[in-house]
């Protein structure tokens, strides 16, 4: 039996509460990074060390600015392990898939500037 993923997000208060202040074309862009980039591959952020190993940081432009999305697993050690593995494996057609249901909760938006010490206070 093949497997399969399907990623289901989530978005905490602070990420929402940025994202409403912004402009439509802010929000559309991030809407776009979100569903075209992260979603399909949760992987392809990076994650971070040390005290923030929990998070995943992916980076892009708007306007010539970078911005700055943490996301994290919940549930980490179960499904960022099994979405690697996934990742890993050749597509095999199937009529039988066993599907993983892959929880992304974000956590945060914004940019560079104080980012990851507010991402730390966050998690406390």
């Amino acid at each position: 039996m093949s497997s399969a993923w399907r990623t289901t997000p989530t978005y905490a208060s602070a990420f929402s509460k940025y994202l409403k202040r912004q402009d439509r074309a802010f929000q559309a862009t991030v809407r776009d990074v979100i569903e075209d980039d992260i979603l399909p591959n949760p992987l392809v952020g990076t994650q971070k060390a040390g005290d923030l190993s929990d998070f995943w940081v992916y980076k892009f432009k708007h306007n010539k600015q970078q911005y700055l999305i943490a996301y994290r697993f919940p549930d980490y050690k179960n499904q960022a392990m099994a979405l690697r593995k996934l990742l890993n494996t050749s597509p095999v057609v199937e009529t039988s898939l066993e599907i993983i249901n892959i929880s992304v909760a974000f956590e945060q938006l914004g940019s560079h500037e104080n980012f990851y010490d507010e991402l730390k206070v966050r998690q406390r």
